[in-house]
């Protein structure tokens, strides 16, 4: 098994729709109350998804270690419903799926019921979680959320925060959370469409389309 990474250095696309082994021996005995935690535990099984209004969100399947660089998983905490945010735990290292000896098959029917409930029913925004191509501009707290270029006659391109909501015609449709400085005519709560260019450092960036 491969050394733990934290989440930021993986990113959202390798922690989406995966199991997930979060270490964190400090706090699994306040989780007792929560659920069943077995002898020995130093850390969580989970998956992990995004919950609709809640952000990056981790499920959890069982209590868990590693041992002999194999995880061994407590009782099936799956009743419980007890669901774990990215804030809560950013800087815990993880272990993930690809380099684990368990599989998200192994848990099919408990992630097919997080899917239906939990997860937004809206099918564009599920289909926006999976293009790749916002990956590089994603919030990994609030995937929704796309970093977006403003640009304006008289002042200098600036980043501002646009929940994406749609997908047409090679453009994308958003709201926009946090708005430029700059006086741009840009306002919270404003709807957006933007669209990918791809620099001359060979990365794809957002520009918002000029209004104007």
């Amino acid at each position: 098994m491969n050394d733990m990474k934290s989440m930021e250095d993986l990113g959202f696309r390798a922690l989406h729709h995966k199991l997930v082994y979060i270490h964190c021996p400090e706090d699994i005995d306040g989780m007792k109350d929560s659920f069943e935690v077995m002898e020995g535990a130093e850390g969580v099984l989970t998956y992990c998804y995004v919950e609709d209004g809640m952000g990056l969100s981790f499920y959890i399947l069982s209590s868990a270690k590693i041992e002999d660089g194999s995880v061994v998983k407590g009782p099936d905490v799956h009743e419980e419903c007890c669901r774990l945010r990215f804030g809560e735990l950013e800087y815990y290292p993880v272990v993930t799926e690809n380099d684990m000896d368990v599989s998200a098959q192994d848990y099919r029917d408990t992630i097919d019921d997080i899917h239906d409930k939990f997860e937004t029913e809206d099918e564009n925004i599920r289909r926006l979680h999976m293009n790749k191509l916002l990956d590089g501009s994603r919030n990994i707290e609030y995937p929704d959320f796309i970093s977006v270029v403003f640009k304006g006659t008289g002042t200098y391109p600036e980043l501002g925060w646009v929940k994406c909501t749609g997908e047409e015609e090679g453009c994308f449709e958003g709201e926009v959370v946090q708005p430029p400085r700059q006086k741009l005519g840009v306002h919270f709560g404003d709807e957006i469409t933007f669209r990918a260019y791809e620099g001359s450092d060979k990365k794809i960036y957002f520009i918002a389309d000029n209004e104007g």
